[in-house]
């Protein structure tokens, strides 16, 4: 809406509250009504307008740092609620993408209800919420009371699913702000036969849980999509359907392993772009809402240091994006001790809890980010990447490769007409190992990212 009209709208409302003053004076009740009537419309749509304005405000700022909790509520033998925030506040992050499916909530046709042994859960998401740490909660898969488990695509199954909504919504208003609704709907996760799932029914459902959510709290952010990969077919399919009406946000899960997160660039670039034409040329905030590499031996794993690097390009990259608003890493822990199952080893911790090299690189690059504003990135002519990172007296400049076998030897220089100098590191690094001092530094650049930090906004890299 533009100021324009936002003006109108709060002259109408002035303007008809001194007209009912008069107009009682006088008697004139039916001609009041009808102007009153006209008047309540336009300070609805004024409302409506703040409200949806305020959540995509919301989800436009403060780029969030998350991890999935891929385990049942504070899963058995995972850790309890303290310790997991302890954990969490340790790591520097601003969000968690936890959820409670639609099964667990209705497990009697029409009866929704959390049982007891939710209590430490939700304990949990008020706690977090407390020490600033957002919780995203995904509202997800089908319910055997309804189309046989399968997708919601009945009137029946889609009421249903939005009861189920608007239940957690206002079990959690207060401490949850962030919901995405279902879970790569595009391949049919969570659906008996995982069948591939239909853009256009999914859109419908957005439609009907959508305000559902704001109704319950209109500052809510709904996230859609939630895509595995980025499926630009899908999202494009939903974004035709009319689906850019019922979102504040679309979220995908980029995934490219065993290759490094450069790749993921271009098809976050293109979905924000379909967006945008669909949109009218607005831009759409956009959510990584997973992302992470397996730590397995085989041709789709990575070591768990190869990995580490991953996740720190990832947090350098994706914010210089105007339009990306957060990634969550998946996920916390290692899901099993399998060495041959991929799927057991995505976390930052491994199954006994102990640390991988992923977790300090995390918490350093929270503390980056924390610190520092993001400005540009850019693949220069020799293959370096350069991330460029500001507080308005400082900068931080992260150069790396994006190829394994590719290690030039370059020289960073402050340009000549700057008074500067830089100090190197790398991540993790102790301080004491750090190279200061010099107006340029050469080394030898790799896929693990070295940190200059200097008082000059640009380097030259040869």
């Amino acid at each position: 809406m533009s100021e324009l009209n936002r003006s109108m709208l709060q002259t109408i409302r002035n303007a008809g509250l001194t007209l009912a003053s008069r107009m009682v004076t006088k008697g004139s009740t039916l001609t009041l009504l009808a102007f009153m009537a006209v008047a309540s419309q336009a300070v609805l749509a004024l409302a409506a307008e703040q409200n949806a304005s305020a959540a995509a405000s919301d989800a436009e700022s403060n780029f969030k740092i998350g991890v999935v909790e891929n385990v049942p509520p504070m899963g058995s033998g995972k850790g309890n609620s303290e310790k997991l925030l302890d954990l969490h506040k340790y790591l520097g992050l601003k969000s968690v993408r936890v959820s409670i499916y639609w099964q667990q909530v209705e497990q009697q046709k029409g009866k929704l209800t959390l049982d007891r042994s939710f209590a430490a859960f939700e304990n949990y998401l008020l706690q977090a919420k407390s020490n600033g740490i957002e919780p995203l909660f995904v509202l997800a898969y089908g319910n055997t009371f309804y189309d046989g488990g399968s997708f919601p695509v009945s009137d029946e199954a889609q009421d249903a699913f939005v009861r189920y909504v608007t239940f957690i919504a206002n079990r959690f208003k207060g401490a949850v702000k962030y919901y995405e609704v279902w879970n790569e709907w595009n391949i049919g996760v969570g659906v008996p036969g995982r069948p591939q799932g239909d853009a256009s029914v999914y859109t419908r459902l957005l439609k009907k849980a959508y305000p559902a959510l704001k109704a319950v709290d209109p500052g809510i952010v709904v996230l859609a999509g939630a895509t595995s990969g980025v499926d630009l077919g899908f999202a494009t399919r939903v974004f035709q359907a009319g689906g850019l009406s019922a979102m504040d946000g679309f979220s995908v899960h980029p995934y490219v392993y065993p290759y490094g997160p450069e790749r993921a660039l271009p098809l976050l670039d293109r979905v924000e772009e379909e967006a945008r034409k669909a949109s009218g040329g607005r831009e759409l905030p956009i959510y990584a809402t997973e992302i992470g590499w397996v730590n397995v031996v085989g041709p789709k794993g990575s070591d768990e240091a190869t990995v580490a690097n991953y996740l720190s390009r990832v947090f350098l990259l994706f914010p210089t994006r105007s339009f990306m608003k957060g990634v969550w890493w998946f996920d916390r822990i290692d899901d099993g001790p399998d060495p041959q199952n991929g799927s057991h080893h995505f976390g930052l911790l491994r199954h006994d809890h102990s640390a991988k090299p992923a977790v300090c690189v995390l918490r350093e690059v929270s503390k980056l980010l924390t610190d520092y504003k993001p400005i540009s990135a850019q693949r220069q002519m020799n293959g370096v990447w350069q991330a460029t990172f500001g507080n308005g007296s400082q900068f931080v400049h992260a150069v790396w490769t994006e190829e394994p076998n590719k290690k030039p030897n370059v020289t960073i220089e402050v340009p000549q007409s700057l008074d500067a100098r830089i100090t190197s590191r790398a991540f993790c690094q102790n301080a004491a190992a750090a190279t200061a001092g010099g107006r340029s530094v050469t080394a030898v650049v790799s896929g693990s990212p070295l940190l200059l930090y200097t008082t000059a906004e640009t380097l030259s890299i040869k």
